[in-house]
């Protein structure tokens, strides 16, 4: 066997088993790393500010997260792992419509591994999904999504602990076994990750836009009680910050399979 044969068989197992190693430290969710949330603050429109107090509060209690609330889309998002805003919606009520750089700066963002979580509510009396329907319905295709919110209201009259069945198996959802919610708009499109009562319809979803996920709510209230341990509320936005990309998980193993098979071959 000639110096170059020898270096290729030893070579190549240990490049592949190198890039596994540095994926999984890059994309797993380590307590050396630190995340960063950026929070759309509602202006004189926009679902009140209020809601997102609890969690704002949970987020304070978790070392490794970091996040700041204002007015104005960031002019960097990929600054952020998870951008998140109640405030999308018709200009003409008070709410936040993106200039045309803005969406193309979303798009770019999702494309790049970006994470964008849209709230909306539902639509009975009361309900700002009114505002925000609309808008965000003809904002989701432009950036990629097929997603669409369907506007009523079902779970109505407060607040409800989920039944078995309304939480969905998912990476996301991951130790995620009890949250607390109320009166929800559904969702068409996407992959579910939680059922209204009726165990047919979503109120949440998301959908892989190029490297990155949007997820779209049909509850403000999941935000209500984060920081009660009592619940899972705040470990289910937890995950969504820090859980690595499913397809992420997927080529990590079919690099762990590759890794195995080169070591047979060096036998």
């Amino acid at each position: 066997m000639s110096t170059g044969q020898r270096h290729s068989k030893y070579i190549k197992p240990f490049s592949v088993s190198a890039i596994l190693f540095f994926s999984v430290v890059l994309c797993s969710e380590c307590p050396c790393l630190s995340y960063n949330v950026y929070i759309g603050k509602p202006n004189q429109g926009g679902l009140p500010s209020f809601y997102f107090d609890p969690l704002m509060n949970y987020f304070n209690s978790q070392p490794d997260i970091n996040y700041i609330m204002a007015q104005m889309m960031p002019t960097v998002l990929t600054n952020y792992d998870l951008y998140i805003t109640g405030s999308a919606g018709l200009s003409t009520s008070g709410y936040y419509e993106y200039s045309s750089a803005e969406v193309t700066a979303l798009w770019d963002y999702l494309n790049a591994g970006g994470r964008v979580l849209f709230f909306s509510d539902h639509t009975g009396a009361g309900g700002p999904g009114k505002y925000v329907d609309p808008y965000l319905n003809l904002l989701l295709p432009q950036l990629g999504s097929g997603m669409s919110l369907n506007g009523g209201l079902l779970d109505g009259g407060g607040h409800h602990d989920s039944i078995p069945g309304q939480i969905l198996s998912d990476p996301f959802t991951q130790d995620v076994e009890l949250i607390r919610y109320a009166g929800v708009n559904t969702i068409t499109g996407g992959t579910p990750l939680f059922l209204a009562s009726n165990l047919t319809k979503s109120f949440f979803s998301y959908e892989h836009i190029g490297s990155g996920c949007l997820f779209l709510s049909g509850d403000i209230n999941l935000m209500d009680l984060t920081p009660d341990p009592a619940y899972d509320n705040g470990q289910f936005f937890r995950n969504l910050i820090t859980i690595p990309e499913p397809t992420m998980i997927w080529l990590l193993g079919l690099g762990g399979l590759v890794l195995r098979k080169n070591h047979r071959r060096g036998r």
